[in-house]
C-alpha cells in the first residue's frame, strides 16, 4: 500500500512539472504607439512686387546717372528719363520729383561754371536746358539776367579757325534746320562710316547737338554712329580716329 501511494505521488509531481513546461509564457504588453505629429502649415510666401522693384532699380540708376552728369544725354540712358519713368508708374514719388529738381540745379551749376571761364555759349546751353526742365524756377531767371549782363560786357570773340579734322556748320542755317544743313550732316555721316572715326558734335546747346546727331544717324541706317556732344559757340563736327 505504501508503495502504491509513493508511485501516485511521483506521478502527480511529474504531471505538475510537465504541465508547467507546456504552459506558454504570457506575451509582454505592447506599448501604445506615439501619437502622430502633424506639422504646422508653412506660411505662404509673400508675393513679389515687381512694380516696387522696378521703381527701386530706376531710382538707383537715375541717381548714378546724375552723379555722372548724364542729365539728358545719352539718349534713353540718362537721369531725366529714369526719373520720368518712375513718375509714370508712381506720380507721387517724392524721390523722383526731387531728382528732377536736382537736374535743373545741376544745369545751373554747369552754367555758372562755364560763365566763370568765359565760355558763354556753353553757359547759355546749360541755362536753356535748365529753363526747359523747370521754366518757373526763379533761380533760372535770376542767373539768366546775370549771364546777359556778363555777355554784354564782353568783347566779341575772335573768329574760330577750324582744324584739318573739323567741318564747320553755318549757325543760321542750323537754326533754321535748312535742307542744306541736313544734306551736309548726311555727307559727314557717310565720312564717319567710311573712316570709322568717332564724331564729336560741337553745338550751341544740348538740344541742337541731339538734333545734329539724329540727322547724321538717320543718314547711315544700320551703322552705329559713335561720338559725343560738346557745347560751344561755333557749331562744327570734329572727326576723332579710334584708338587701335
Amino acid at each position: 500500500m505504501r508503495k502504491v501511494m509513493c508511485q501516485l505521488f511521483v506521478v502527480s509531481v511529474l504531471s505538475t512539472v510537465l504541465g508547467a513546461c507546456q504552459t506558454s509564457p504570457k506575451p509582454a504588453p505592447k506599448k501604445p504607439a506615439p501619437a502622430a505629429v502633424v506639422p504646422e502649415p508653412r506660411p505662404a510666401p509673400k508675393p513679389v512686387n515687381t512694380r516696387e522693384q522696378s521703381i527701386k532699380r530706376l531710382l538707383a540708376d537715375a541717381e548714378y546717372a546724375l552723379s555722372q552728369n548724364q542729365l539728358l544725354m545719352p539718349l534713353n540712358d540718362n537721369a531725366h528719363d529714369r526719373y520720368h519713368a518712375v513718375l509714370l508708374m508712381d506720380p507721387d514719388n517724392s524721390e523722383a520729383k526731387t531728382g528732377l529738381q536736382a537736374i535743373t540745379l545741376r544745369y545751373l551749376e554747369l552754367a555758372r561754371s562755364a560763365a566763370a571761364r568765359s565760355r558763354y555759349a556753353e553757359a547759355q546751353g546749360h541755362l536753356k536746358n535748365a529753363r526747359d526742365l523747370d521754366p518757373k524756377n526763379p533761380l533760372v531767371e535770376e542767373f539768366a539776367v546775370i549771364l546777359r549782363k556778363e555777355i554784354a560786357n564782353q568783347k566779341p570773340p575772335a573768329p574760330y579757325k577750324p582744324g584739318p579734322d573739323e567741318r564747320m556748320i553755318d549757325a543760321r542755317a542750323l537754326s533754321a534746320k535748312s535742307p542744306e544743313v541736313i544734306a551736309q550732316l548726311g555727307e559727314l555721316a557717310q565720312v564717319a562710316r567710311e573712316s570709322g572715326d568717332l564724331v564729336m558734335i560741337h553745338a550751341r546747346n544740348d538740344a541742337e547737338g541731339r538734333w545734329i546727331y539724329q540727322q547724321m544717324r538717320d543718314a547711315v541706317p544700320g551703322f552705329l554712329l559713335r561720338g559725343d556732344i560738346r557745347i560751344t559757340q561755333q557749331p562744327r563736327i570734329k572727326f576723332v580716329p579710334r584708338l587701335q
